[in-house]
């Protein structure tokens, strides 16, 4: 759906021969192919700079999708695991070095696009949003319990920035429960754009938060048929990053770090969310097209 694409459309490639890790080159200009040399941190940042100058006299959408921080573990300088020229990659106890590498170079490219952006001075009449996908593979959560892939708060609340000068106060925060699928809906709001009849958008506008801060609409949110947010409450029905408890609910205002399972205490509140998340995942999956069967990665290519 976007009228120009650069960059690679699997989980995750070699920063340097921009090789998957089914050992597949995925490095693209449109739909074609394209052998690109460089880090891929520094193709992409390039490429969104780039964007912004032709597309300084006309409003635009895009779209910067930074591989970093994420295994293979490759600084600027370290050398390409996978490809014809592949070398032995740096394993998951020695990451550190990699990581605080990657991480700063991702930082740098954040700032040359924030940069360019007020140097045409579209700084007044540009909304930015920045925040990750998920929580962290191997670092520290915090005081959050869980880490990427689980249903716990360290898999799934994540940092976010929203930017737009004389909109946006400078330095607000806010603990409003939102998701990533509130972007959209945004977006669309921002740009004055209309959602098309009968089509329903899962997202919120979070435009009267950001920019007046006010109060969202009380809803429910859900994770994968195993996790469920009503309000203050959290619900988690086993799965992944939950050994052995079968129920959990907890209260994250008073509890952040999930440690206290208040299923036992709360019965009727345990049997109302899991109706809820019954009826939520009846309706999400009727009709649903089914995924494909996913090959396994190159041997030794980690996670």
């Amino acid at each position: 759906g976007f009228d120009t694409f650069r960059g690679f459309i699997s989980g995750n490639i070699d920063y340097h021969s921009h090789y998957d890790r089914m050992g597949k080159f995925d490095w693209w200009n449109g739909l074609e192919k394209s052998r690109e040399t460089g880090y891929s941190t520094h193709l992409i940042t390039r490429h969104a700079v780039n964007f912004i100058e032709r597309q300084k006299d006309q409003p635009f959408c895009l779209y910067v999708a930074h591989e970093a921080v994420h295994a293979p573990w490759q600084g600027p300088n370290d050398p390409a695991e996978r490809g014809s020229n592949k070398q032995e990659g740096i394993k998951w106890p020695q990451r550190h070095r990699p990581f605080k590498e990657m991480l700063t170079e991702m930082d740098k490219g954040v700032g040359e696009i924030l940069t360019k952006v007020e140097q045409l001075g579209l700084s007044e009449n540009t909304f930015v949003f920045f925040l990750s996908d998920n929580g962290p593979a191997g670092g520290s959560s915090g005081p959050l319990r869980g880490r990427k892939g689980s249903h716990w708060e360290g898999g799934h609340r994540v940092p976010a920035i929203a930017w737009w000068p004389g909109k946006i106060p400078a330095g607000a925060t806010s603990d409003a429960l939102t998701i990533s699928l509130d972007l959209m809906p945004t977006m669309l709001a921002m740009a004055d754009v209309s959602v098309p009849a009968k089509h329903q958008l899962d997202g919120i506008d979070l435009t009267p938060l950001l920019t007046e801060g006010k109060t969202l609409p009380a809803r429910q949110l859900f994770w994968n048929g195993k996790a469920m947010r009503d309000g203050p409450w959290k619900l988690i029905l086993g799965g992944k990053g939950n050994p052995g408890v079968s129920v959990g609910l907890y209260h994250l205002s008073e509890d952040i770090g999930e440690k206290d399972n208040l299923a036992g205490k709360h019965p009727e509140r345990v049997e109302r969310m899991r109706q809820t998340m019954a009826e939520w995942h009846r309706e999400v999956t009727q009709g649903a097209t089914p995924q494909p069967h996913l090959p396994q990665p190159a041997k030794g290519d980690g996670p």
